[in-house]
């Protein structure tokens, strides 16, 4: 719902052995101090690794974003709520964003968009792997496509990710909501690949 969630890196050089993964799980889950079987999933997206779990009872499917998910059995074009992430990638100088300005930035874009839609800041999220914080602002649009959403905003390495839940109706937004938050509980970090080298 938000615009400026759909910023790209830069094409990375993705070559990583399927013996490799298993190495870059184990690393990132015991950054905070876990053992083996708390490291969480590791998903392969745009400019590199994304260390979350996939919400439970749900799977990754094409979408918009780094990562998108619909619950089993479901499909887009039918889907009452999804779940997707993306990125800001922050830029230097005057483009250059905090999170606290990139959310504001986001909350006054959704205001210029949905006249009559409310933003609301949510009390901040606990994201224990990493010993950090995701700032959460709710959506309401009062549209019938994506009316409900609620937005994770977390700081990484030169980015900013956005975890979003988004939904037709609020039965589905509050049912889906406990799941979505656990899912944003389960973020072990990012592993950023350097953009690949022009001759």
């Amino acid at each position: 719902m938000p615009k400026t969630r759909l910023s790209r890196s830069a094409s990375a050089l993705l070559f990583v052995t399927a013996l490799s993964i298993p190495t870059l799980s184990l690393a990132i889950g015991q950054k905070g101090g876990g053992n083996r079987s708390e490291a969480p999933e590791m998903l392969m997206v745009e400019g590199g690794f994304l260390a979350i779990d996939t919400p439970k009872g749900w799977l990754r499917s094409q979408g918009p974003g780094l990562a998108f998910f619909l619950e089993k059995g479901s499909t887009r074009s039918e889907a009452q709520v999804w779940i997707y992430i993306d990125q800001y990638v922050a830029g230097s100088g005057a483009q250059a964003k905090s999170l606290r300005d990139f959310v504001r930035s986001d909350v006054d874009g959704f205001k210029e968009r949905f006249k009559s839609g409310v933003a609301q800041e949510e009390a901040a999220l606990d994201l224990p792997k990493v010993k950090s914080q995701a700032a959460v602002i709710s959506f309401r649009s009062g549209e019938q496509h994506n009316a409900f959403e609620e937005v994770m905003y977390i700081q990484a390495p030169d980015r900013i990710l956005t975890l979003v839940l988004s939904a037709k109706t609020e039965p589905a937004f509050a049912k889906t909501l406990p799941v979505f938050r656990e899912f944003a509980r389960s973020y072990g970090g990012m592993i950023v690949l350097a953009p690949e080298k022009q001759p």
